[in-house]
């Protein structure tokens, strides 16, 4: 659904999209609302400007989620097994054990598989 301006009606809208909400109580509009005017508030003392003076949408990233109240938390891709490998002074079988079960790739205890290996 596509909202191109919010009131009471398009809000309550997108909330009935879960399946699970029935009705919306006033407290939660009036949540919003205080929400809202927060964020409005925010984004017209922190938000970039045109030099003529319009208000523009933060650019990156960290500062959408200052305009939120939030701290930006860049996304982390978890490191393969053989960056881990390479970082690591200390890898050990134990290690390679660990990452074959994580793999999928044996259910055997480390003994047992430590001697299938040998």
């Amino acid at each position: 659904m596509m909202i191109k301006y919010l009131n009471q009606q398009n809000v309550k809208a997108l909330l009935k999209q879960d399946p699970s909400v029935k009705t919306i109580s006033a407290e939660a509009m009036q949540w919003i609302d205080d929400t809202l005017e927060q964020l409005v508030k925010t984004l017209a003392a922190t938000g970039r400007k045109s030099p003529g003076g319009r208000l523009m949408g933060p650019r990156s990233p960290e500062a959408k989620a200052a305009a939120l109240g939030a701290q930006y938390m860049a996304p982390r891709a978890e490191p393969s097994v053989e960056e881990v490998a390479r970082s690591e002074e200390t890898w050990s079988e134990y290690n390679d054990w660990q990452a074959a079960v994580r793999a999928g790739s044996t259910r055997l205890p480390f003994k047992e598989w430590e001697e299938q290996r040998k």
